[in-house]
């Protein structure tokens, strides 16, 4: 059972581990940020399945929208640091990490199997 984030920041809970996951997200489209969101504090506010098909759903909307270019060079590379320093504080293991590496890449190339992929990522969760 999860436990709720009881006594803790209710703003920038310990989950997300300081700013890392907002420093991310807030350069993406919302559907994908969201779905980075869910694979940061996965089973940390409610059940990994239900954070996972959260995730796959804001994924599969995406699918379906017009695709924004985004501009940001230097963003691959901010968001590599951030996440393997997330890694290295234990906040973020392989699999979550990949699919946080697969979201970023779709929002710099648009390509559709960078969210499959996460979808996919996403659906281990599921059972």
């Amino acid at each position: 059972m999860v436990q709720p984030n009881v006594g803790s920041d209710p703003i920038n809970p310990k989950y997300y581990d300081g700013t890392a996951c907002a420093e991310i997200i807030e350069h993406m489209p919302t559907n994908v940020a969201f779905a980075v969101k869910y694979a940061w504090r996965l089973g940390e506010k409610d059940s990994v399945q239900q954070e996972a098909k959260k995730a796959v759903w804001y994924l599969e909307r995406q699918m379906n929208l017009p695709y924004v270019p985004f501009i940001g060079s230097m963003f691959y590379g901010f968001c590599r640091e951030r996440t393997s320093a997330a890694i290295n504080a234990g906040k973020l293991d392989a699999n979550r990490a990949t699919i946080v590496d697969e979201l970023v890449n779709y929002t710099i190339t648009n390509e559709p199997d960078r969210l499959r992929m996460a979808i996919a990522l996403f659906q281990q969760y599921f059972d």
